[in-house]
């Protein structure tokens, strides 16, 4: 009897000290149980209530390897409300059923991202909701823990994805959308866009092509709102190589480029026939080319955009030939002009005719040495005869004043 009084004490203590523990956690106390420990061989115990011989009730279960779960237990399994928390400091929290997870709780990782939804054989499976803490949102279809099927992903900056997913990257058919407005829709595979799609720019922009990551990469073509378009090679999201472009005025460009300019060699045609052919730097025409008129005239020299500028050689259907400088696109300053009547004009121009101080050399041998102003001989002059002979005078409108 003593024995036996001894025993109920005994236990009764442990009960008391187990019960006390399981309290403190606010886990309760179910009725008509009783609380014990048990250490497993595997380093695994248990703290809380039995009944019928099974784990059933409020109890903590810690795993050899840190994994802790608190919680109802019904016949051994995590049953009903709970928490399971693991050594990476990741945890779920809400209802078990049958050992297993649920939909009605909350995954939340170590780096709190956080998974509602359901799953099966302990992974995320079928309809859920993944949220980072970035602000990054998904919404859509689990298979065997990565985001597969249909799904919507909303990035932490407003931009967001609509569409196939494949372990957890996009694939197949989908529309991926940016704050700013810019659109591509079309094909992925494994989270690379294809070139079955079209990235549109929120200014009305388009393009169609090939991509290294969200950066147009290899052949391409990009159609701009103006009408303006543009077949070639890009390289890291940028006109690179040799390529098209074609104004919406029906001008066109065909040659090299590089970081969105014409450059190296090229052929830039102007709708009216007018034709450059030579170098380009930085989009901008060099001496090393020559400017075809439509009607034949040809320029040789140094360009600022597409007007003459500085140093040049100007040549006509009809013979006439000028060497000198140039000034937004005319003749300006000093230069020679040679006419196909063997006439030569040695001086100052202005705005393509001769003005200020010159001489020219007529083809019957007159010279004449003087003023001159819109082209003809205004001012102090003197005219040397092939003679000898001269005349020296005023002129006006290359009339020799009395």
């Amino acid at each position: 009897v003593i024995c036996c009084i001894v025993l109920i004490l005994i236990e009764n203590t442990k009960c008391d000290s187990l019960r006390e523990l399981v309290e403190d956690d606010k886990v309760g106390v179910l009725g008509n149980s009783t609380f014990r420990r048990i250490d497993y061989p595997n380093g695994d115990h248990y703290e809380g209530e039995f009944k019928d011989g099974e784990k059933n009730g409020k109890g903590t279960f810690t795993f050899a390897d840190g994994t802790k779960y608190v919680g109802t237990m019904k016949k051994g399994l995590f049953n009903g409300e709970g928490v399971i928390t693991w050594k990476d400091g990741s945890r779920y929290e809400g209802i078990f059923a049958n050992g297993d997870k649920t939909e009605d709780g909350t995954y939340t990782f170590a780096d709190n991202t956080k998974y509602v939804g359901p799953y099966k054989n302990g992974k995320f499976h079928g309809q859920g909701v993944m949220i980072w803490a970035n602000g990054g949102r998904y919404e859509g279809n689990f298979v065997s823990g990565a985001r597969t099927g249909n799904g919507t992903y909303y990035l932490g900056d407003h931009a967001q994805y609509v569409g196939e997913f494949k372990n957890g990257q996009f694939h197949g058919k989908g529309a991926e959308t940016w704050p700013n407005g810019d659109r591509y829709e079309g094909v992925f595979v494994n989270g690379k866009k294809t070139t079955n799609g079209v990235y549109y720019f929120a200014d009305g922009t388009e393009y169609v092509g090939t991509f290294n990551g969200d950066l147009f990469n290899g052949e391409g073509v990009m159609t701009w709102k103006s009408g303006d378009r543009y077949e070639g090679t890009f390289l890291d999201g940028q006109r690179t190589g040799n390529g098209v472009y074609y104004f919406g005025d029906h001008a066109q460009y065909a040659g090299e480029f590089k970081n969105g300019d014409f450059h190296g060699k090229g052929v830039q045609v102007w709708s009216n026939g007018d034709r450059y052919e030579g170098v380009f730097n930085n989009g901008r025409k060099t001496k090393n080319g020559v400017f075809y008129f439509a009607d034949g005239t040809k320029y040789v020299g140094t360009f600022k955009g597409d007007l003459f500028n500085g140093q040049g050689m100007i040549t006509w259907t009809n013979g006439d030939r000028y060497e000198g400088s140039f000034l937004d696109g005319s003749r300006t300053g000093n230069g020679v002009y040679h006419r196909h009547t063997f006439d030569v004009y040695y001086g100052f121009f202005l705005k393509g005719r001769f003005n200020g101080q010159g001489m020219n050399v007529y083809a019957d041998g007159k010279i004449f040495i003087g003023n001159w102003e819109n082209g003809k001989k205004n001012g102090s002059g003197k005219m040397i005869f092939a003679d000898g002979n001269t005349q020296e005078g005023v002129w006006m409108n290359d009339e020799l004043l009395n």
